[in-house]
Order: C-alpha cells, then structure tokens, then sequence
C-alpha cells in the first residue's frame, strides 16, 4: 500500500519524528532552566506526592479487574500512592468488565458512592490517598446535574451539601482511618460558566455568588465530621479542595474569576488548580502557583501555605503535540515539587479522548468521549493520547518519566524500550 498524504504510515512516521525533535530540543535547552527536584532527598515524598486521575477511560487493560480496579493497578505499578477518581455516575465512568455497579437511581446520597463495592476495593488497595471528585445528590441521582447551583442554591440544598458531605467523610474516617481523602470539585472555573468553554467570557456574577454558598457548605460538612469523628493522632483525614483552572488571566488582569472572585471569600482546607492555562510556560507556571497560594484563605485544621496547593490536572494529547512531552513533564513536575505542591497529578492514566471526526466511531459520542459499556476504543489512531499506558500495555514517556523520578534514582533506564530510552532526556 502507498503511504499517501494522511496514511497511518505517514502520521506514524510524522508522530515519531515530531517526539524525537522534541527530545532534542529539550536537550538544547536545558529544559528552560526548571531545576530538578531531587526525589531521592530526605522527606522528599514523591511516591506520596506524584499521581495520576484515573477517570472515564476509553480502554482496559485488566480485563479480569472492574474497571475502577484496573486503572488504579496501572497507577500503582508505576510506585505512586496517590490517585485521582470520580466519585459520581460510576456506571458511565468506569463502565468496563464492572457488573457490580447499581443503577444511577439507587445512588441517593453521596454516602452510597463511597461506600459501594468496587469503591471499598479501591479503598482499601496500598494506596495512601484518593482524590475524589465526588458530588452529593442535591443536583439528582449520582450525583445528577453537579452543576445545579449555577442559577442559585436554596438553603435546603446548602443543607443537603453539608449533610451528605459530613456523613461520606465520617464513614471515610471510621473505616480507613490510615488513609486520606481529599473531596474537591472538577474544573471550577469551566463548571461556573457551563455550557460556555470561552475563557474570555466571565461566568455570571450570580453563579459566583452561589459556588461561594455551594463551596462552603461543601467544606462545612468535612470539618464536622472530622470534629466529630477524626481521633487525636490519627494517620489518615479527609479534607476538602476547591478547583480552579482559569488563573493567569486573573493574575494578569483583574480578569473575574473563580480565583478572585470566590477563594478570597471561604475558608477552604486546600486549592486545587488544573493548570491548562499555564503548564506550556514554566515561569507563568510558578507565578500561577505562588498567586493560588496567596488567595487562599485557610482552615484552622487543614494544612499550611504551598502545602495546602496542589495541581490538579496537568497534560497533553500526545497523539497530537508528541514534541512538547518531555519539556512539559520536567516543567511541570520539577516546578510543582520545589514549590512544595501536597500532589501533582498527571492527565491520565488511560485516554479519555477519542475522535469521532467522521460521527461513525463505535464507542466514541459527539463530544468525542468513550461512553458506551459494550465498545471499548482501544484502537490507538483513534485516540487523543492522555495517557499514562496505551491500549496495547505499552507505557508513554509520561509513564517512565513519573516511575523514575519516584523511585529517585536519576541514573535509571527511563523506558523498556529503545524507542522511549532514546528520550531519556531529563527528570
């Protein structure tokens, strides 16, 4: 067959070559001058610190684990103890090889979700944290409509939100009491403005004014029930986070946002900040980190200063951006870490992106998500490439650069395979 103008020979070849340059380039310059961060130092923590969100994969590479099960196995073999989860339709987010999980409709309190069956399986694997993007049931059945509080939030549903929030994390803290939990939001900033994805436009002001209310009785319901059930000296907690993922503009302009416009006003225990905006430019990066920092108004019970910041998501597709891997990796990784980030989670284990260009993709829907349980898109051309393993088992740059920089050990292979050890570049 020729290898013609779009051939999946030509892409491959143009994929492979865009990376390899990228490698390159990334050597020239000094991976624009980010130090690393030493993981092998003394209470470096970076098994406990470097992650990945396992969320609404595309594929399975497990096919004898449930769905939530097998991508936190992936996690787990690259040495992270800390992963990312949804907390809400788990159904449609972790439909594979998973007969256990009920009806949306028997989901009626957040409770329900976290004390569910594969959800316990998860909980009691060797990780030491799990973020959840979790949601009560004000907003509907599993979670329903999480963003109902954009056209306002009546006091029974600030009630709920407290109740619902307080009686997961009572149970979270009763029955793993070695383990910490952090219950934060998806992607504030996108969720203020819903159905609108421009960052240009300003989220109402009305719907700032409810996440204010939605938020802090979200975070009420966490500090009860570790008032009332967390024991002195006890390992494990549950905190809660706020998300944002618009901040540079904010920084830069005054620009109304959920970062100046919400975080000044609650007392939340950490910020999360899915870092879009910022990730491709180191010193916009840490600038961005430092301004969370500083707008964080604190709990008295929740952690301190860079401690109590941590990055959210972080990633490309590398399908389509192959040479920007490894600068993005070392940038954003090194950075997080010597400002002193609590996590940094990578965007993601399996692919959650398909491209379902000409509507006739099996498995992939409009909005080019994998959602259907009987048809798994394992095909990796029709695929985005956020991925920590590919649908085949084979492991991305991302993958070895995180399984390295967690064991500490600089001088070791990166990859298994000489295509990927010849992008050994930095860590």
């Amino acid at each position: 067959m020729t290898a013609g103008r779009n051939s999946p020979w030509t892409l491959v070849g143009l994929a492979l070559f865009g990376y390899f340059l990228g490698a390159a380039l990334f050597r020239l310059a000094g991976a624009f001058g980010v130090p690393s961060y030493d993981c092998a130092g003394e209470d470096a923590r970076c098994s406990e610190r470097l992650g990945a969100t396992h969320w609404n994969p595309c594929y399975f590479i497990h096919a004898d684990k449930p769905s939530l099960i097998d991508g936190a196995l992936s996690l787990q073999a690259v040495g992270s103890r800390v992963i990312k989860v949804a907390v809400f339709s788990p159904s449609s987010q972790y439909p594979w090889n998973s007969p256990l999980w009920k009806d949306d409709s028997e989901y009626t309190t957040l409770l329900s979700m976290v004390s569910d069956t594969y959800y316990r399986q998860l909980w009691e694997m060797d990780f030491d944290t799990f973020i959840l993007i979790a949601y009560s049931t004000a907003g509907g059945s599993a979670g329903g409509d999480i963003g109902y509080w954009r056209w306002g939030i009546t006091e029974y549903q600030i009630k709920m939100e407290t109740e619902q929030l307080q009686a997961a994390a009572e149970f979270l803290l009763e029955n793993y009491p070695d383990k910490e939990f952090v219950i934060e939001n998806w992607e504030g900033d996108w969720a203020s403005r819903s159905p609108s994805w421009d960052a240009d436009k300003p989220a109402d002001p009305e719907a700032l004014v409810a996440m204010t209310k939605w938020l802090q009785a979200r975070q009420d319901g966490v500090t009860q029930a570790r008032q009332a059930k967390r024991k002195a000296n006890q390992k494990g907690n549950v905190l809660f986070a706020a998300e944002v993922n618009l901040v540079w503009n904010s920084l830069q302009t005054g620009f109304p946002n959920m970062i100046n416009k919400v975080i000044p006003y609650i007392k939340t225990d950490l910020i999360s900040y899915s870092s879009y905006d910022t990730q491709e430019d180191p010193e916009k990066f840490q600038a961005a980190l430092e301004y969370i920092k500083t707008q964080h108004v604190g709990t008295p019970d929740g952690p301190t200063g860079a401690d109590a910041v941590f990055v959210a998501e972080y990633g490309l597709a590398q399908q389509w951006e192959p040479h920007k891997i490894p600068a993005l990796m070392h940038n954003v990784v090194n950075s997080a870490l010597n400002f002193g980030a609590r996590y940094v989670m990578f965007w993601e284990t399996y692919c959650n992106e398909c491209d379902n260009n000409t509507g006739s993709l099996l498995g992939c829907n409009a909005n080019n998500r994998c959602e259907n349980a009987l048809h798994p898109v394992d095909d990796a051309a029709n695929l985005r490439g956020f991925w920590l393993v590919k649908p085949d088992g084979t492991f991305s740059y991302p993958r070895n650069f995180l399984a390295r920089k967690i064991s500490g050990a600089p001088g070791a292979p990166l990859a298994e395979s000489d295509e990927d050890e010849e992008m050994d570049v930095y860590n």
